[in-house]
């Protein structure tokens, strides 16, 4: 009687499977069109720096974990990981037969490459403050920065600047942050506890040793042709048109269901809005506000609305003298009327934002001050601080007029709005403003190179508060994140303790502080968080949204066409 149970569970057990492998071949298939409105800069996970590229990045290069739907680590190139008690060592157990897209097998020495490339001086790495826990790591980069000011100041010549920089590298590489036990399992060593290492520094794609070692990662053809363990596989790239890859066969997660992807390159939301609903496109973000109605009305659409952990916000050169005043930026803060430009121009898709937190977030401060519309407020203020009418209402001081350039990208209409509004309303009070567009790959090399006066932009951070707070706003993280330049120590000092501290009240303390000092400086008129709203043409099952920086793109893997 129980050989009899035995053989029938098995047989269902089996039947289930074969149902299941049955669904899964019917998936296979088809491809999708995905509108963005900028072209990637480098597809190099060492290299990235911008949005755009960080979403074709995604689908080409895994990395050792990513964060799911929930905010949560799972495990991708590793099968898991242990933290010894004291927070200081990090070991990863990796997947045994992972495969680069070219055939060549994935190991331990690819992570180690990756990280030591971001690390090396040479590289125009942004993501060097992702890894400077390591052991060895402070001093290699403070031996960098007075490298690199010696070299300034004509000091040392450039020979002796390379000599004494690989020397610190070699002896960074030395130190013992990174060990690798075998082809499977590597050791990350810190020399402190780093709070948000696994959320922060390992959701980063893993670039192939046996391609890139001893080639210049900044201009190698790489990175315009490359090559990962991701689900797709890079195929062609037309600049300024598309980007397409196609389904890794070989993917170690199962092959994913779509044949290929396409990301064509329309900078204009409106004409993306008629790519999706004549199928020139299948995917668009982000929609003109006012079109969400008619577009959720479209029976041949799908509209997912989700929170977001991206905000817009108008920054200011602090290098600049103009804007070295905190009184005048308060000034300012309190002449732009981001209410009315969230109500009119998100139309409520979206909140306010006093910081650069959101307000789901556990270190969020719903206390800091603000800085309610009150254009006579604003006059007062400037008022104060000298600034007095000219001939044409513009005001001066010492002859000097209240005039400066406020730049973002074009395509982006939310962004092109804005910067028209804040025009008219700083104007109101006597401040010229002049509004500059630029297409993106152009306005990015500017934002940063610290390049402009004034800018609107948005940022995306993570699910631990050190990718909104370390990364833009440590006086270090110049030529970085840190493009307004922004300096305070007992900023950095706040940050440098919430980076260490274990302890998750005892860190909400040192980022409620953080964002009062930030609040009261306004660095930034921080802007909105604006939800994520993803257009989809209704024949595409499988999407599962995420407030994270791919958002609903992340389950693209598994997502399939219904016909």
């Amino acid at each position: 009687m129980k050989s009899k149970f035995f053989l029938g569970l098995v047989m269902m057990v089996m039947l289930v499977v074969l149902l299941a492998g049955g669904v899964a071949a019917e998936r296979h298939g088809g491809q999708i069109i995905i509108g963005s409105i900028a072209d990637a800069s480098y597809l190099n996970p060492i290299i990235e720096s911008d949005s755009a590229s960080y979403d074709i990045n995604y689908w080409i290069f895994d990395s050792l974990i990513r964060l799911d739907e929930n905010l949560s680590p799972q495990p991708v190139l590793a099968t898991d990981w242990d933290v010894s008690e004291d927070g200081r060592t990090i070991t990863f157990n990796l997947k045994e037969g992972v495969k680069f897209h070219d055939g060549v097998e994935f190991t331990a020495e690819d992570v180690e490459f990756t990280i030591h490339s971001i690390m090396d001086y040479k590289s125009n790495s942004v993501k060097r403050p992702y890894f400077d826990s390591l052991l060895g790591a402070d001093e290699y980069l403070a031996r960098i920065g007075e490298l690199d000011g010696l070299l300034g100041e004509e000091e040392i010549s450039s020979e002796e600047y390379t000599a004494e920089a690989e020397a610190a590298l070699e002896e960074f590489k030395a130190s013992g942050g990174i060990e690798i036990v075998n082809p499977y399992q590597i050791v990350f060593n810190l020399a402190e506890p780093y709070a948000p290492f696994l959320t922060v520094a390992l959701d980063l794609g893993i670039a192939p040793k046996h391609l890139l070692e001893g080639v210049d990662v900044n201009q190698t053809d790489f990175n315009s042709n490359p090559v990962g363990t991701g689900p797709f596989k890079f195929v062609e790239w037309q600049r300024d048109d598309r980007i397409v890859v196609e389904a890794f066969e070989d993917y170690h997660e199962g092959r994913p269901y779509l044949d290929r992807v396409i990301y064509r390159i329309i900078p204009d939301q409106t004409v993306q809005v008629t790519e999706i609903r004549t199928g020139g496109i299948n995917y668009m973000q982000s929609p003109p506000p006012e079109m969400i109605p008619s577009l959720e009305a479209d029976p041949n659409l799908n509209v997912y609305q989700t929170d977001t952990v991206a905000y817009t916000y108008m920054g200011f050169q602090l290098t600049n003298p103009l804007f070295q005043e905190v009184e005048l930026r308060q000034a300012l803060s309190y002449a732009v009327d981001m209410e009315s430009i969230v109500d009119n121009i998100l139309l409520g898709y979206g909140q306010e934002a006093t910081g650069p937190f959101p307000e789901g977030m556990w270190a969020y401060n719903p206390d800091v001050m603000k800085f309610p519309y009150n254009p006579e407020k604003a006059k007062e203020m400037l008022a104060d601080l000298g600034w007095t009418p000219g001939d044409d209402g513009i005001l001066e001081r010492n002859g000097e007029r209240l005039a400066f350039t406020l730049e973002t990208n074009q395509g982006n209409e939310l962004r092109e709005q804005m910067v028209v509004i804040i025009q008219e309303q700083l104007g109101q009070i006597g401040v010229d403003v002049t509004v500059s567009l630029s297409e993106w790959p152009t306005f990015v090399d500017r934002l940063l190179a610290a390049n402009y006066e004034a800018v609107v932009v948005g940022w995306t951070g993570t699910a631990d508060p050190d990718g909104y707070g370390y990364t833009v706003w440590h006086s270090s993280q110049f030529p970085g994140r840190n493009t307004s330049q922004y300096a305070n120590d007992r900023v950095d000092w706040l940050l440098e303790e919430a980076r260490r501290e274990m302890d998750l009240e005892q860190r909400k303390e040192y980022y409620y502080e953080v964002q009062e000092i930030l609040a009261e400086e306004q660095p930034y008129i921080f802007g909105y968080f604006d939800d994520q709203i993803n257009v989809i043409d209704h024949r595409y099952k499988g999407w599962v949204p995420t407030p994270q920086r791919e958002g609903i793109l992340l389950s693209l893997k598994n997502v399939w066409l219904d016909d």
